[in-house]
C-alpha cells in the first residue's frame, strides 16, 4: 500500500477495555500510566467492577490520583465486615449484601468529579448487570447527569454478588457488578464502534487452598464466574469477525448461513445446503451458531489485543494492600514499556 493510501485509510475507533479483579485491578491502573507516558491515548475506556472506577478517574484525566490512591488503600477503606445490626438487616431481607460497602461509596464521592469526566479526553462507559430481568447494560457518561448517580453506577458495577449490596440506578432495577456477565466487556467495546481493542485481563492464578469462609468462599465463585464471562468476551470477538467477513453473503438465497465452529456430522445438512439451514433441524448449538445475515449492518473487523500480566498474579479479589498494588502498579506498567515503543 502506498503512503498516500495509508494517509486515506480511516484511523482505527481505540477502546481500553477493564476487567474485573478486585484488588488485582492496580495492574491496569500500571497498564494506563504507561500508555500515557508512551502517548498511547483511547477513543473509550469500558470497564467494569473495579475496572469501572479505574476508568472514571482515568477517564476525569485524574491518572495521578488514582495512582495515588491505589498506593494507599486498604481493604478496610472499601468495605467493613458486618456489625449485628446490619447481620440481622441480611437475615431479613432488608440487607442484600453481606459486607459494609460505605467506606468505598465515602471515597468515590472523594474523588469522582462528573464534570471533569464529561470533559475528559476519552469517552467513558460502565458494564452493570439487573438482576431483576437479567440484563447487562451499557452505561456511558453522556447518560449520567449528576453526581449521584455517577456513585450510584460505579457501586453497582463494582456490586460483587452477595458480598457488596447492589444499588437502584435512574429510580429502578436490582443492579450487581457487570463482570457477572461481561467481566471483559469486550461485546459493549464492539457495540461503541471500536475497531481496535486492548483488553486488560487479570487473572488469578490456580489456586490449591480450599476457601475457609463464607467470604472466601463468594469470593472463590465470583472468580469462577469473571473467568468464564472474560472468554466469552473475547470468543465474541472471533464471531464478530466471521459475520464482518461474511458480509458479502447477505444477498445469499438463504437468509441465514450456518457459522462453523468444528466440522461434526451434525452440521452435514449445513454443507449439503449450501449453507442454509433447516430450521426443522436440530443441532448443537456448541457446534455452531445461526445467524440471519439479512438484519446485519455492515460490520468492521475488530484487532484485539489481550494485556495479561508477564509475571503470576496472586491474591483474593478482596485483597487489597499498599505493598501488593505498589508491585502490581511496576507490573503492569513495564509489561508495556518492554512491549511498546515511544510515539515518535
Amino acid at each position: 500500500m502506498s503512503s498516500s493510501e495509508d494517509n486515506l485509510k480511516t484511523p482505527p475507533v481505540r477502546a481500553l477495555v477493564l476487567s474485573g479483579g478486585g484488588g488485582r485491578g492496580a495492574y491496569e491502573v500500571g497498564v494506563m500510566q504507561a500508555c500515557a507516558e508512551r502517548d498511547f491515548h483511547f477513543d473509550w475506556i469500558v470497564g467494569t467492577s473495579i475496572g469501572a472506577i479505574n476508568a472514571c478517574l482515568a477517564g476525569q484525566n485524574d491518572l495521578d490520583k488514582l495512582i495515588d490512591l491505589w498506593l494507599r488503600i486498604r481493604s478496610q477503606d472499601i468495605y467493613k465486615f458486618p456489625d449485628p445490626g446490619h447481620l440481622r438487616r441480611v437475615v431479613f431481607g432488608q440487607q442484600l449484601g453481606l459486607l459494609d460497602t460505605s467506606p468505598l461509596e465515602n471515597l468515590l464521592r472523594s474523588c469522582i468529579n462528573l464534570e471533569r469526566l464529561k470533559a475528559g479526553p476519552s469517552k467513558v462507559g460502565f458494564v452493570t448487570t439487573d438482576l431483576c430481568n437479567l440484563t447487562t447494560r451499557l452505561i456511558t457518561v453522556d447518560e449520567i447527569n449528576s453526581q449521584d448517580d455517577l456513585i450510584d453506577v460505579l457501586m453497582a458495577s463494582s456490586a460483587i454478588p452477595l458480598l457488596f449490596p447492589p444499588r437502584r440506578l435512574f429510580g429502578e432495577g436490582c443492579w450487581i457488578d457487570g463482570g457477572l456477565v461481561r467481566n471483559t466487556p469486550i461485546q459493549a467495546a464492539i457495540n461503541l464502534g471500536a475497531t481496535e481493542i486492548y483488553a486488560v485481563l487479570v487473572e488469578p492464578n490456580s489456586i490449591d487452598n480450599c476457601p475457609n469462609s463464607l467470604v472466601q468462599l463468594v469470593s472463590r465463585l465470583a472468580e469462577i464466574v469473571f473467568d468464564h464471562s472474560a472468554r466469552s468476551g473475547i470468543a465474541h470477538v472471533n464471531q464478530h469477525n466471521r459475520l464482518a467477513d461474511l458480509g458479502d453473503l447477505r444477498n445469499y438465497r438463504s437468509n441465514n448461513f450456518c457459522l462453523i465452529e468444528n466440522k461434526t456430522e451434525e452440521c452435514k445438512s449445513c454443507q449439503s445446503n449450501g449453507g442454509g439451514h433447516d430450521d426443522n433441524q436440530s443441532s448443537p448449538m456448541s457446534a455452531f451458531d445461526f445467524v440471519n445475515l439479512a438484519n446485519q449492518k455492515e460490520l468492521k473487523r475488530v484487532r484485539l489485543f489481550i494485556v495479561t500480566p508477564a509475571r503470576q498474579v496472586v491474591g483474593s479479589i478482596l485483597d487489597i494492600d499498599p505493598l501488593a498494588s505498589n508491585w502490581l502498579l511496576r507490573l503492569g506498567h513495564d509489561d508495556i514499556i518492554r512491549k511498546c515503543v515511544a510515539v515518535a
